[in-house]
């Protein structure tokens, strides 16, 4: 079950949003969002415009990651075989090699990106308990509630609606697929030898 959902808002149906009291009409979040809270009102003004932008990010770079992440297995592989075929000490030997570096770190960052992501996510829920919330009026009391049953799915960046999570898990399996791909091509080499 999805706790947001996402459409496309106009000026007449947000007509002003409310700053610490105070009519502020330029607040317009671009998106109707369903929140269990006046999102119109600061502070979760901040917070629900931050949910939807964080959506957009993620929405448009789901497909580059993806191909990223395919581009890299590939790539792996095929500079993992250059470096095994070409002699010791040569350009195209230390090129492969610097060029294999650069990729698996960046692929490195990509994912210890994702593993950060979900372990702090994980956190959300522990620091809201941890606060005094039981101190606060009844609307904060049900915030704190929403986010508490929130915090109990684990967030994760998945590329292409749970297709790949990228984590660290990820990081090894395409270590593994590009060395199993690579084993292939160095034997199909030593055959045509």
């Amino acid at each position: 079950m999805s706790v947001y959902w996402f459409k496309q808002a106009s000026l007449d149906d947000m007509k002003w949003n409310l700053h610490m009291g105070k009519k502020n009409p330029e607040r317009i979040i671009p998106y109707m969002i369903w929140v269990p809270y006046d999102e119109t009102i600061s502070p979760y003004y901040e917070v629900t415009h931050c949910i939807v932008f964080t959506a957009e990010i993620i929405q448009f770079f789901q497909p580059l990651i993806l191909l990223k992440i395919i581009f890299y297995f590939g790539l792996l592989s095929v500079l993992l075989f250059a470096v095994s075929t070409v002699p010791f000490g040569s350009t195209v030997y230390f090129q492969s090699l610097f060029c294999s570096v650069g990729f698996t770190a960046e692929l490195f960052f990509l994912c210890i990106y994702g593993e950060n992501l979900s372990s702090e996510s994980q956190k959300v829920g522990i620091s809201a308990y941890n606060s005094l919330w039981y101190e606060y009026p009844n609307n904060v009391k049900k915030a704190f509630l929403f986010m508490l049953l929130r915090s109990q799915k684990k967030t994760q960046f998945n590329v292409r609606n749970n297709f790949i999570e990228v984590c660290l898990k990820t990081y090894i399996q395409v270590f593994q697929a590009s060395f199993s791909y690579f084993t292939v091509l160095r034997k199909v080499h030593e055959k045509e030898l």
